[in-house]
């Protein structure tokens, strides 16, 4: 697909404001300027050995992850340069099944939907408009959404029965793609477009309509009442066009955002410039990503960040004891990439399904236990497509990769997802899809054996969200048709 049919797709015209109210009285303060964070690619002297070689020819990326291909690509997979992988680990046999505690409703029968009418059209089911939802501290939750009408993000506050209480908040920009509440507001990660470093070459304009976004992506505090309290543009003001450009462009846009209680945990996907090799004058736009912690007002705490995966196709983050974080690379490393993290540096790192087809494998939620972090994810390592579950230790080395026999009739086309969070006490829910439905399963957190399950959900998830874990032990996420005016929260009521 090329970039003036991928940009004719993302920018349909819309119609309506969405008209909402309720209880938030105060209107927004006038935003703050944001600040540029400088040089997010840190010292001369990486601190991490990133696996990007030259960078590639735009014309030579692959379809990006939002592209459903009209027929699957060879499962043979391409050999692609990029490092050794690390001994993929021998698999363990989960304990048996526990029984169901007697005082716990059916799982199918702890999933609630509630459904509000916003009024007007929103843009959602979407990679690049996504429905980040955050729990707040305090009970209930935060959802941000893209107007349908145009670059308006709103931010519902909902209650603790998933009731839309208050006004919405209102933030000017083009996607937001993640989320995280705090008992004074949250902070939201947006992407907008950015004049600053516009090119006529590459980049949408008034006299270049055809051209794909050129944005920048900001990272902004608010509060309560939707005032900003500090924005920062994360990434750097340097014309596209020109070698050290650092932006985000048609093919990369996802971002995760995580908060430790003290700092920020930042994660997103990332075009960037370099001189093309024999050309004067030319550049070439790479596909990659970036990690970067920050303090509690936004400001680097780390040496530059991290990069993991070229080209990256999706990224994960999670605190536990550490942060740790995995992206699906399909060539610096073709595999999946676990790092695991201190604020200056990475802890450790290891390589999973090394030279797996890209298209055949897919990420799932990463979530803290003790001593490590749980990864589910999908592949097609042979005729089937398999669900499975791998611990990471602390030093981000997989020590079981278990296969999950009882998901079956999983998808095998490009993109799929599963889901992971923690759930009640001591228990994991796990999600996947089967001829179209959602399933759940109930696992064990200390060992991961099935506890409920699997069901089908009888309620909906893009491709693109996350299940979410409440303070009160229940997970949930948002949906909504794209174009719709419903949107569903959907919420599995924590049991034993």
């Amino acid at each position: 697909m090329s970039t003036k049919d991928m940009t004719a797709m993302r920018h349909n015209p819309a119609i309506a404001l969405p008209i909402l109210t309720l209880l938030l009285l105060a209107p927004p303060a006038r935003p703050a300027a944001a600040q540029v964070i400088d040089e997010p690619f840190g010292p001369p002297v990486p601190v991490f050995l990133p696996f990007l070689g030259r960078a590639a020819d735009r014309h030579d990326l692959p379809p990006p992850p939002t592209v459903r291909p009209t027929a699957p690509p060879s499962a043979t997979p391409s050999a692609q340069p990029g490092p050794s992988a690390t001994a993929e680990p021998s698999a363990t046999p989960l304990p048996s099944p526990k029984p169901s505690p007697a005082a716990c409703p059916a799982l199918a029968e702890r999933l609630r939907v509630t459904g509000t009418d916003l009024g007007a059209g929103i843009r959602a089911n979407d990679e690049y408009f996504p429905l980040p939802l955050a729990p707040r501290p305090e009970g209930g939750s935060l959802v941000a959404w893209r107007e349908q009408a145009g670059p308006r993000v709103r931010v519902g506050r909902f209650d603790e029965a998933d009731r839309l209480a208050g006004t919405p908040l209102s933030f000017a920009a083009e996607e937001v793609h993640a989320l995280v509440a705090h008992e004074d507001g949250g902070a939201l990660v947006t992407v907008a477009e950015d004049p600053d470093i516009y090119s006529p070459k590459y980049c949408r304009g008034p006299a270049t309509p055809d051209k794909a976004l050129c944005a920048k992506l900001d990272l902004l505090r608010f509060d309560e009442r939707g005032a900003e309290r500090w924005r920062r543009t994360m990434t750097k003001k340097v014309n596209v066009d020109r070698d050290g450009a650092h932006f985000v462009w048609w093919y990369q846009h996802t971002a995760r955002l995580v908060w430790s209680g003290e700092h920020y945990g930042l994660y997103w996907r990332t075009a960037e410039s370099s001189p093309r090799p024999g050309v004067s004058g030319e550049i070439d736009i790479h596909a990659a990503d970036l990690l970067r912690f920050l303090d509690a007002e936004g400001r680097p705490v780390d040496k530059g960040g991290v990069r993991a995966c070229s080209h990256s196709w999706a990224v994960r983050l999670a605190f536990g004891e550490v942060f740790a974080s995995v992206c699906h690379g399909d060539a610096y490393p073709n595999a999946f990439h676990l790092l695991t993290h201190g604020l200056d540096r990475p802890r450790g790192e290891s390589n999973l399904l090394s030279g797996l087809d890209p298209t055949k494998r897919a990420l799932g939620g990463l979530v803290p236990r003790s001593g490590g972090f749980w990864l589910l994810y999908m592949a097609q390592p042979g005729a089937t497509m398999e669900l499975h579950l791998a611990a990471i230790d602390l030093a981000g080395k997989v020590t079981r990769d278990e296969k999950l026999t009882f998901a079956g009739g999983l998808p095998t086309a490009y993109p799929f997802r599963p889901y992971l969070a923690t759930y009640g006490e001591g228990r994991l829910l796990a999600g996947w899809h089967k001829a179209g439905a959602l399933q759940l399963a109930v696992l064990d957190a200390a060992t991961g054996a099935l506890l409920e399950g699997p069901v089908a959900a009888g309620a909906r998830i893009d491709l693109w969200s996350e299940f979410v874990s409440y303070p009160n032990g229940d997970v949930g996420w948002a949906w909504s048709q794209d174009g719709g005016r419903r949107l569903e929260l959907v919420r599995v009521a924590g049991c034993g």
